[in-house]
C-alpha cells in the first residue's frame, strides 16, 4: 500500500513537472505561436538585389528572433529581419543599403513604431542638410498604410554624401530602407524608384 502511494506521488510529480515545462514553453514562445498564424515567413518579404542597379549584391538575411525577442528585451516586435545590399567592391564601393523589416502584434503597435521612426529619421541635425524629396524621385505606394521617404546630404560639408530613407507601415509590419550613395555612378535617385516598387510588390502579398 505504501509502495502504491509512492508510485502515485512520482506520477503526480512528473505530471507537475510536465505542466511547468509546458507553461514555460508557452511563455517563451507565446508571441510566436499566437501571432504566427496567417503570416508568411518574414524572410520571404525582404527584397534581394534584383531591383538594384547591376553590380549590387545582397548579404544573407539576418534575424535576431530568438534570442532577442520581446520577452527578453521589452521590445514590441514579434519578428525582425535585416539585410545588407551593397555595390560590388570589385567595381568600386559606390553605395550601401540596409533593409529592416519588423512585425508587430497589431497595426496599432506598428503605427506607433512607424510614427516614432519617422520623427527620428527625418529630423534635421548639425550633420545633415534638410530632408527633401528629389525632383527625379517620385513614388506613390499602392499598398502601404502610410509611408514617408526623403533624402539628405550627410557628413562634413566638403565630404557630405546623399542618404535616402524610406519608412512604411504595411498592416502589422514596418519596413525601413536606408541607402547611402557614395558614387552617383553606382546608384542614382531614379534608381531608387524600382527599389521602392519592389518593396511595395513584396508587401502586397499581405493583403487578403
Amino acid at each position: 500500500m505504501q509502495r502504491k502511494s509512492s508510485e502515485v506521488t512520482k506520477k503526480d510529480l512528473l505530471l507537475l513537472l510536465a505542466i511547468i515545462f509546458f507553461l514555460i514553453l508557452i511563455l517563451k514562445l507565446g508571441d510566436r505561436l499566437v501571432y504566427g498564424w496567417g503570416y508568411p515567413p518574414i524572410k520571404q518579404l525582404l527584397i534581394d538585389a534584383t531591383p538594384f542597379p547591376s553590380g549590387w549584391i545582397a548579404d544573407e538575411i539576418d534575424t535576431d528572433f530568438p534570442p532577442s525577442a520581446p520577452w527578453t528585451t521589452g521590445r514590441d516586435e514579434i519578428e525582425y529581419a535585416r539585410r545588407q545590399i551593397y555595390s560590388n567592391p570589385i567595381l568600386g564601393y559606390g553605395g550601401s543599403a540596409t533593409i529592416i523589416l519588423q512585425r508587430f502584434r497589431n497595426p496599432s503597435a506598428a503605427s506607433k513604431y512607424f510614427q516614432r521612426e519617422v520623427s527620428l529619421e527625418f529630423r534635421d541635425t548639425d550633420w545633415n542638410t534638410p530632408w527633401i524629396v528629389p525632383e527625379n524621385l517620385k513614388f506613390e505606394s499602392v499598398t502601404a498604410d502610410r509611408y514617408q521617404y526623403a533624402c539628405s546630404q550627410e557628413g562634413e560639408p566638403s565630404l557630405a554624401k546623399p542618404r535616402c530613407v524610406y519608412v512604411a507601415q504595411y498592416d502589422v509590419y514596418v519596413i525601413e530602407l536606408y541607402i547611402g550613395i557614395y558614387d552617383a555612378k553606382a546608384i542614382s535617385y531614379e534608381d531608387l524608384i524600382p527599389i521602392f516598387e519592389a518593396i511595395d510588390q513584396k508587401m502586397s502579398k499581405l493583403r487578403w
